[in-house]
């Protein structure tokens, strides 16, 4: 039994050491093309002092390249700004409408879990039940290993497949 549940475990984190794999050769491969970036900007930079030091000498040179990077740099906090702000408007405008006209799922993402404050029945900020439960569990998944992730999820199986195999069998033999 224990071989049957290694070879699920194994089999189960295959796919997820794949993806990480992937996801680090990304990750190596952005930081390394963002490295190349910043040389080509810092000698782009370089280059340009250097133009516009023929044409108004050095100090002004450095001056218009400070400003040119003063501009640039106020763009991108611009953008910024612009990018967060987006987001919020569109959660505000979907955070009422859950399913079943109850409490968006973002709303309940941020309304936590309180553990043992809620008492039986008691619900904290308009959520429902299957909404906590979902919360509890999503805590509670957080907190696994992967492997101790997949023993749970084949324990689960097997005990549901049994479940469902005397439900069926009891159904079964009654006329």
């Amino acid at each position: 039994m224990i071989g049957l549940l290694r070879q699920f475990a194994a089999g189960a984190i295959a796919p997820v050491q794949a993806a990480a794999r992937r996801t680090l050769i990304d990750i190596v491969m952005l930081a390394g093309a963002g490295v190349l970036f910043l040389v080509a900007l810092v000698f782009g930079a370089i280059s340009a002092t250097q133009w516009l030091s023929l044409r108004y000498g050095f100090v002004q040179a450095t001056a218009i390249m400070t400003g040119v990077f003063l501009v640039a740099a106020i763009a991108v906090l611009l953008v910024r700004i612009v990018v967060n702000r987006r987001p919020s408007a569109r959660g505000g405008a979907t955070g009422g409408g859950g399913a079943g006209g109850g409490v968006g799922m973002d709303a309940a993402a941020r309304g936590g879990l309180a553990g043992g404050a809620l008492g039986q029945g008691q619900q904290r900020s308009g959520l429902t039940p299957e909404e906590l439960a979902l919360l509890g569990t999503q805590d509670i998944v957080k907190s696994l290993t992967p492997f101790q992730l997949t023993l749970v999820a084949g324990l689960a199986g097997f005990v549901g497949g049994r479940l469902l195999d005397k439900n069926f069998t009891s159904k079964s033999k009654s006329p």
